[in-house]
């Protein structure tokens, strides 16, 4: 699952486009059986509470039938373009695929917020490898997620990147820097660490990880709050709620615990 959120300074999203497997092919690594129509795409609104009620936009359609997702058999996950946000009525993202060769790469796109939305193309595909020097050693990108209280400090905005490490096939996550700039450089800040050693108190047990989604709304007093989406061993497709402190130590907690997703997201119907 890769998303596309609308992501205004880093505020909160209402509307956006999900990219989802269809099938039972789940893995997160290249495969050379998936090709167009696997992956769907969707548009989805999420209210910014208190019920968070969701509401599918439009139905889903093969992702590779889009312009600005041709070519794209295999996507990874995105992240907005830092200083990129609600720039003329557009929000940029970083959308993170593989291509033919299997080999990481990369595009920009651009999602419209007013109607009729619309996902395009700025950018043609780029190496991971050869840009992305705080990605080093990355081959199993799974999800990207802001830093709390570090998006916009002196020109920079942190993620967390969780992947698979390619020796262990542990879950495991680093932070890096990326600025706003038009040059966007990237700067590895903390190198990799198991996800099960340091977030003990919000992603027990969260071992196949999908998606992490901020969640639409102000931050829960010092703290920021996201859905993390993963599977059960039995593949059913969950979801739970945490926040994350926006000092320095970054304290995580979980909020709310595991839900099945077929139970809650209305927009999410279908998608396993």
């Amino acid at each position: 699952m890769a998303s596309s959120d609308d992501n205004e300074n880093g505020r909160f999203p209402r509307v956006g486009f999900l990219l989802y497997y269809d099938g039972d092919d789940r893995s997160v690594g290249p495969a050379p059986s998936v090709d167009y129509g696997k992956y769907q795409i969707r548009e989805i609104s999420v209210e910014c509470g208190p019920k968070f009620a969701d509401a599918l936009l439009s139905k889903s359609r093969p992702g590779g039938l889009l312009d600005a997702l041709e070519e794209i058999k295999k996507p990874a996950t995105s992240t907005p373009v830092p200083g990129r946000q609600n720039v003329a009525g557009t929000t940029e993202h970083y959308l993170f695929h593989y291509n033919d060769q299997f080999e990481l790469v990369y595009r920009t796109i651009a999602t419209r917020h007013d109607e009729p939305r619309a996902i395009t193309r700025v950018t043609g595909d780029r190496s991971v490898t050869v840009q992305w020097g705080s990605w080093k050693g990355i081959t199993k990108p799974i999800a990207i997620m802001p830093v709390p209280g570090r998006q916009g400090i002196d020109g920079k905005s942190e993620s967390y990147v969780f992947h698979l490490d390619p020796k262990t096939g542990k879950l495991t996550y680093r932070t890096i820097s990326v600025a706003h700039d038009a040059a966007h450089a990237d700067a590895l800040v903390v190198p990799d660490r198991v996800v099960a050693d340091w977030w003990k108190s919000s992603l027990s047990g969260v071992d196949q990880l999908a998606m992490i989604m901020r969640v639409p709304g102000p931050p829960d007093g010092n703290a920021e709050c996201f859905w993390v989406f993963h599977r059960d061993p039995k593949g059913t497709l969950l979801y739970r709620k945490i926040k994350v402190d926006r000092d320095t130590a970054h304290a995580d907690t979980l909020v709310t615990e595991d839900r099945v997703v077929a139970d809650w997201w209305t927009s999410l119907k279908g998608v396993s």
